[in-house]
């Protein structure tokens, strides 16, 4: 059976690992983080091709190396244990100002 968890949704880059693989559990972790979270798994990606300006140019051959392929973390999973962090946190912040007793 599944764990609960709640989906956030965004775009952090994939770091690339020793055998030329992307990891994307640094990213994802980013991602969830950047939404408040400690961290994530990654549940949908994207990868896009950068080129060199110069591929773009009339008449230039593409060469080897002129092209990489990056890939992204553009959904995650985080666990529910995270999600309770998260909400406590939030309810021992102090109200705003126009919820104050002066």
């Amino acid at each position: 059976m599944a764990k609960p968890s709640t989906m956030v949704s965004g775009r952090a880059a994939c770091l690339v690992s020793a055998n030329g693989a992307p990891d994307c559990k640094a990213g994802a972790d980013r991602l969830c983080q950047s939404k408040g979270y400690k961290e994530g798994k990654s549940l949908d990606t994207d990868a896009a091709e950068k080129c060199s300006p110069k591929v773009y140019l009339p008449g230039c051959k593409r060469q080897p190396g002129d092209c990489k392929t990056e890939n992204y973390v553009t959904a995650g999973s985080v666990p529910v244990a995270h999600l309770q962090r998260r909400r406590r946190s939030r309810s021992n912040a102090s109200p705003p100002a126009s919820k104050r007793n002066t």
